[in-house]
């Protein structure tokens, strides 16, 4: 029985190409999913079969006899599996307020992976693209292929630039300085990023279930030091 992830507390989805299915087709290996994972077929951009833990235990074979029974035909075919747990991330919350002073703290996020939205997880990754530089005096990047992982720290680093955009920059500079602390703005902040961010994570097959924000200046630093994304800007 094989494992199809390394790291389950960073491996939320991955996706299996046409050249690695045919190892799962001539080789008869056995892929253990778990409670709250998924197996999607999709076939030429379209989801052809969703199938959960407690439907493969029904299949008599399990995994095996179950991608035996998948033709290969269609100009593209994979697999994807997907964790559909509840899991959380950490993002930096920062933005000037009315009064030209400099807040921050950070937010913890629950958040969900959708199945059903398959497509638009698969979306997400074709938009990390692998590059290499090609040519030796006409320089060039060559996309070569895309990413196979989604982990935890991708959407970490992805909603975090978001969020800075859409809810925190816009939210702080409506208050002065004074009014933080004050647990009615927070449950305002954490509002408008519910409104805003599920806009976003709906076009990525993600869901938002629950906000908590911390205006602590010292978790922002320990977080923009350890977690921030590469591009973050003063």
């Amino acid at each position: 029985m094989e494992k199809w992830r390394e790291d389950p507390d960073e491996e939320l989805v991955k996706i299996f190409t046409r050249t690695e299915l045919s190892t799962f087709w001539t080789t008869n290996i056995d892929l253990i999913i778990g409670p709250g994972e998924t197996l999607v077929w999709i076939r030429d951009g379209k989801i052809e079969d969703i199938v959960t833990q407690a439907r493969l235990n029904n299949v008599a074979g399990g995994f095996r006899n179950w991608i035996a029974s998948k033709s290969s035909g269609g100009k593209e075919v994979k697999m994807m599996i997907i964790d559909n747990k509840p899991f959380e991330i950490v993002i930096g919350a920062d933005g000037y307020t009315k009064d030209e002073l400099e807040q921050s703290g950070i937010a913890k996020l629950t958040m969900r992976l959708n199945h059903e939205q398959a497509n638009r997880l698969a979306g997400v990754l074709k938009e990390k693209a692998i590059k290499v530089t090609k040519g030796f005096f006409r320089k060039r990047e060559v996309i070569t292929g895309y990413e196979t992982k989604l982990t935890r720290t991708d959407i970490e680093q992805m909603i975090a630039a978001e969020a800075r955009a859409k809810v925190f920059g816009p939210v702080i500079k409506n208050y002065e300085s004074t009014a933080f602390g004050n647990r009615e703005l927070v449950g305002k902040v954490e509002s408008a990023a519910q409104i805003e961010l599920r806009k976003t994570l709906e076009l990525w097959g993600m869901s938002l279930e629950t906000i908590y924000v911390d205006w602590n200046r010292n978790a922002y630093q320990d977080w923009k030091t350890e977690r921030a994304p590469n591009l973050w800007e003063e």
